[in-house]
């Protein structure tokens, strides 16, 4: 896991335990205090987008000398607002959840090999 400062809450930035599950499928985060396991989290096939910098209103009351360091998920059912120690942190996990977001979104591998065969059965019987 990984700490960040969890931005949006009522009492204000808190620092959490960031990372994602072992099945690669969510982001779980909880207090530093707390076992990741058990704290809450968002589905990364549920995640829309990933806003980099401070764009969103959770970040309030931070200046621009933090746009390098923050960053946004925003999923159908919640929103995940992260301050990074430093912009690389910042950067490999925009990176790592981009990724992470395009895999689960491309069909399985038995799609497409089935797509495949279907194509190249079409041009065998096209060229006889």
């Amino acid at each position: 896991p990984r700490e960040f400062e969890k931005h949006g809450g009522f009492f204000g930035p808190n620092s959490k335990l960031v990372r994602v599950a072992d099945d690669k499928e969510r982001i779980i985060w909880s207090d530093v205090d707390k076992p990741v396991e058990r704290g809450d989290f968002i589905m990364i096939s549920d995640v829309q987008e990933i806003l980099v910098g401070i764009k969103t209103g959770d970040f309030k009351n931070l200046t621009v000398e933090y746009e390098n360091v923050c960053f946004s998920v925003i999923a159908h059912h919640g929103k995940l607002h992260l301050q990074a120690a430093d912009q690389r942190t910042r950067d490999t996990w925009c990176r790592m959840l981009q990724n992470r977001i395009q895999t689960l979104s491309m069909p399985d591998s038995t799609a497409l090999n089935e797509q495949e065969a279907t194509r190249n059965t079409k041009k065998t019987k096209e060229n006889s």
